[in-house]
């Protein structure tokens, strides 16, 4: 990961607005774009709760999953990723509509997209890095 896209999403993960678009990338400090497209955002706008929902917004591509899996990284969950699985297996890739995004955690947990990661389930992941 370039430095310049770390701090777009170090910058989302402090709620900070960043004013560059880096790889497509950009936050205005409570969501997270790519392509103009919402695909993280923090779900409590006071910061209360440090909960994050992310969603391929109707995008299940290899760059979004990508770049959710940067983002966890980033959050330290280093053990988690953004996965692009087929939902029918006999059907191309190229139909969008084949194609869905899963996030899976250390355990072998997987959960569909759109996604809610409360604050326990992110210290989880951090902590099984351990």
């Amino acid at each position: 990961m370039n430095s310049s896209l770390r701090e777009v999403l170090d910058s989302f993960c402090n709620r900070q607005s960043h004013t560059e678009t880096v790889l497509n990338t950009s936050t205005d400090g409570r969501k997270l774009f790519l392509h103009g497209n919402c695909i993280a955002m923090h779900t409590d706008p006071s910061g209360w709760d440090p909960a994050i929902r992310i969603s391929a917004w109707g995008w299940p591509t290899a760059t979004t999953a990508k770049r959710l899996t940067q983002l966890l990284r980033v959050m330290g969950a280093n053990s988690a990723r953004v996965s692009r699985v087929k939902k029918n297996k006999l059907a191309p890739w190229s139909q969008k509509k084949n194609a869905k995004l899963v996030l899976k955690d250390g355990w072998g947990e997987t959960m569909n997209l759109p996604y809610v990661m409360r604050c326990d389930h992110i210290l989880d992941m951090i902590h099984m890095d351990d």
